[in-house]
């Protein structure tokens, strides 16, 4: 018999590899053994989310942090599947807990970022932005992106900088 780390290593590969009704099935199995595992509960979030059933994602990633309410990563992914589905309050508020319980983590601080630039709320989009670049987000178009938010709040000389600072990187 696997132990669970193994079960859960060969979830993720089925996932990626887009067999998810596979990847289901292995999660029932170890559902069975593991009742009440956030992890197995995540990654049925994630095979839904993946399969593009929004709301059966959301349903997994909550069960998984009803067990584990400090999970970052479904906090995240919990974000994403919402605005999937047009839920973008919803979004914000998993964002938001995501970046309090791991505020070295870039990831919420980028999705919050995009949140606000929806809004055209071009000042807490840049905030967040920088933010998630100062934590070492490795997209090096987030520079680009900063130099959008500079040129929409009239700063031609901060745009023209992180500008730079994308091409740059981009040479490479």
């Amino acid at each position: 018999m696997k132990d669970l780390e193994d079960i859960l290593e060969e979830i993720e590969i089925l996932i990626e590899e887009e067999n998810y009704e596979k990847a289901l099935q292995l999660i029932s199995g170890a559902e069975l053994q593991h009742p009440n595992n956030s992890e197995l509960q995540y990654l049925k979030g994630e095979v839904y989310f993946n399969d593009e059933n929004y709301p059966l994602a959301i349903v997994n990633y909550a069960r998984a942090l009803e067990l584990d309410p400090d999970f970052t990563d479904a906090w995240i992914s919990k974000g994403i599947a919402h605005i999937e589905n047009k839920e973008a309050e919803a979004a914000r508020n998993c964002w938001l807990r995501a970046s309090e319980l791991d505020p070295d983590n870039w990831e919420p601080y980028m999705h919050l970022a995009f949140y606000h630039q929806d809004k055209n709320e071009w000042k807490k989009a840049l905030k967040y932005l920088l933010e998630s670049v100062e934590l070492d987000n490795p997209f090096p178009e987030m520079l680009n992106e900063i130099a959008d938010m500079y040129h929409e709040l009239g700063d031609s000389e901060k745009e023209e900088e992180y500008r730079q600072q994308f091409e740059e990187l981009e040479k490479f």
